[in-house]
Order: structure tokens, then C-alpha cells, then sequence
């Protein structure tokens, strides 16, 4: 990290002792954290900091993917191709880094003694099938099974170090759509937003951009690509990316120019609905939403936790099936709803959350 480390070391050794503690009480021999690219690898970065240099590694078996195996004691064993291994990685027992992902893990697993041994997956859905495949053919005498709850509930809870760098991280965001917004004027290309938006970001502190977005038109429907904003448009910025090693994630619709009374009154129900959607965020309460309908309008509520991924544990999603999560302090959520209107498109807003014992409290605000 660019920064100073905020998360120090003990804190590092706690991840691991609570996790290791959690595998004895299931029956597990060890556990084996999948991630991939640059954004998906939170619980390998949960646990030893590791953040890999570049997104994608072509050209042989497990491009792109990154592991860390660990037992029920000791340090854990990282297994990245061509990652970059840097300062400021804890809870580490060794590294493997060749072109052979796959059968640098399985000799990763068995260095830990756990080539006969019950293992978990956390992370199981960004392990590809050949990876699996060829594990169970090179340690035929493991077995694996999907466990990726072990370390949901652990990163879901933010500590008190976590919380001060995610509230950063949201400033950092909202520092850069503010300034996108000042941007807005008729004429100007979407391309010019979108380079005001990722440099009002790293000049707010941020270390990578992971998208920024910009739409505009009379209707925001994705189809206005590369087109210049016209006075009386609706413009959609979007931005997310890391600060500090955590994720922030802003979006907002202004108008270029004067708004109509439909605009403002669009924007201002969008702005009602994640004001209503933050009030819901109680601690210790169970949660959910539905879509709401009302005339040519619909409100799509979505919802997701954010940390040291952009979407992460807790989602809260809408439809007759969806689970209702029972949110907790030191929580930090995203919320995001959609007003799609007949006639301006979808109006996307999003506003980023800290579940207190007083309440939910909105991040990324300048202090007063």
C-alpha cells in the first residue's frame, strides 16, 4: 500500500487465529482461499495483506488466479502466478509463484501436511473447474467441500481500524464525483468527465480506479457512449475503486444546465429513496426491500456490503426468495437504488453506510 498501513500486524494475527479457531470447530484440516484478478481477492487479503500486481497472467494454466492454503496452526502458504510479492505481508509460511497455479497448490497443501487432510474452499465460485479437477486428481486422497461462510460473517464486521480507512475511502469518492459534477456543462464529452472523475480520485487519495462511468442524454439507458452532454441532459457518474486497500463505490445523475420540474422531481425521489433505504439500516435488525412501482416510475432498491472488495457479504436483494440478513453494528453497506423513470431512463444513486448501536451513519460526508 501507498499509504500508511492503518491495519497493523496483531490485527493480521487475529484474522488467522479466529479463522483457524472456526476450521477445528467444523472438522476441518485446513482451508483454502480462492481469488482472482485484482478485485476479487478479499479474503486472501483479509488474511496476509497480499494484493496481486496485475489483473491478468495469460498464457498458461490458472491465469489470473491466486490461493492461500492454510492449516488448523501455523502460517499459511500463498500460492500466486507471477504476483508480486511485496512488503507488508503477514501470516505468511512460504510462496509459490509458477506458471503452474494448480500444481504449485497441490505442493502447497502438501508442504502443509494436508494431502489426505478435509479442506474447505472459501471463495469457491472463483476457483475454475480445471483448478478443482486437477486437485482432486493430484491429491486423491483430500477432500474438498465449499466453505466460503468462514470468513463471510468475519469480513462482514468491520473493525474499528477498517472503519476509519473505509471512511476515507467513501470521502475519496464522493471528493471525486463532486468534482465530476462541477464538470458538467453543454459541450462537454463524456470522455472529459469520465478523466475528471479518475484524476479528482487519485488526487483525493485514491491507489486504483476500478471503473469510472459516465452516461448522458435526455434518457440514461447505456446507449449515449462517447457522445458530448447537451444542455438539459441527464448525466449518470459512477465511480469505484480502493483507497488505502478498501473499496469505495459513489454513483450520481445531475442535469447539465437548468433541470426541468420532472428532472428535479425525479432526482429528488431517487435522493427520498436512499434516505429511506439509510433509515432501514438499524443494527441488529433483519432487512429486506421490494420494488416499487407507481405509475410510469419503478424503484429497484439494491443493496451490498463493501470492504476490502467493491461487493461483498451482506446483499440484500429483492423477489419472493431473497433472504432477509439481520445487519449488525460496524457493518458497512452500499446502497444503491435504480429510479427508472418512462421518460429520463434509470437513475441510479448510492449513498455508503456505517451500521452503529445509534443507528446507520452515511460515510464520505466532509466534516462538519
Amino acid at each position: 500500500m501507498s499509504q500508511e498501513m492503518k491495519i497493523k500486524s496483531e490485527a493480521f494475527a487475529q484474522r488467522l487465529a479466529a479463522v483457524q479457531k472456526t476450521l477445528k470447530e467444523r472438522g476441518l484440516d485446513g482451508l483454502i482461499l480462492s481469488g482472482l484478478g485484482t478485485g476479487r481477492v478479499g479474503d486472501i487479503a483479509y488474511l496476509c495483506n497480499y494484493r496481486p500486481g496485475s489483473a491478468r497472467n495469460d498464457g498458461f494454466q490458472g491465469a489470473g488466479c491466486h490461493a492461500l492454503a492454510l492449516a488448523v496452526e501455523g502460517p499459511a502458504m500463498l500460492v500466486s502466478p507471477l504476483g508480486h510479492f511485496g512488503d507488508g505481508l503477514f501470516n505468511l509460511g512460504g510462496c509459490k509463484a509458477s506458471s503452474d497455479f494448480s500444481g504449485d497448490l497441490a505442493g502447497a497443501v502438501r508442504e502443509l501436511g494436508l494431502a489426505s487432510g478435509k479442506l474447505g474452499v472459501a471463495g469457491s465460485d472463483l476457483m475454475p473447474a480445471s483448478v478443482w479437477l486437477s486437485l482432486n486428481k493430484s491429491l486423491p486422497k483430500a477432500e474438498l467441500e465449499p466453505a466460503d461462510d468462514i470468513l463471510r460473517g468475519l469480513r462482514a464486521v468491520k473493525s474499528t481500524e477498517e472503519i476509519e480507512v473505509l471512511s476515507q475511502a467513501a470521502y475519496v469518492g464522493e471528493q471525486a464525483l463532486a468534482k465530476g459534477i462541477d464538470a458538467i456543462t453543454p459541450g462537454v464529452s463524456q470522455r472529459s468527465l469520465e478523466l475528471a472523475l479518475r484524476g479528482a480520485a487519485y488526487q483525493a487519495g485514491a491507489e486504483a480506479i476500478a471503473h469510472a462511468l459516465v452516461d448522458s442524454g435526455p434518457a440514461l439507458n447505456g446507449a449515449g457512449q462517447g457522445r458530448k452532454v447537451q444542455k438539459g441532459d441527464m448525466v449518470s457518474l459512477a465511480i469505484s475503486g480502493w483507497c488505502g486497500g478498501y473499496a469505495f463505490s459513489c454513483t450520481k445523475v445531475a442535469v447539465a444546465g437548468q433541470a426541468g420540474q420532472h428532472q428535479r422531481d425525479q432526482l429528488q425521489h431517487a435522493e427520498e429513496a436512499a434516505r429511506y433505504m439509510v433509515e432501514t439500516l438499524e443494527p441488529n435488525r433483519a432487512v429486506g426491500y421490494v420494488t416499487s412501482l407507481h405509475g410510469g416510475q419503478t424503484i429497484l432498491p439494491a443493496v451490498h456490503g463493501v470492504g476490502l472488495e467493491i461487493f461483498e457479504h451482506p446483499w440484500i436483494i429483492t423477489g419472493p426468495m431473497a433472504r432477509k440478513p439481520v445487519v449488525v453494528p460496524n457493518m458497512v453497506i452500499c446502497v444503491e437504488p435504480i429510479l427508472v423513470d418512462g421518460e429520463l431512463g434509470s437513475l441510479p444513486i448510492s449513498k455508503t453506510v456505517l451500521v452503529t448501536d445509534q443507528g446507520p451513519r452515511v460515510l464520505g460526508v466532509p466534516p462538519a
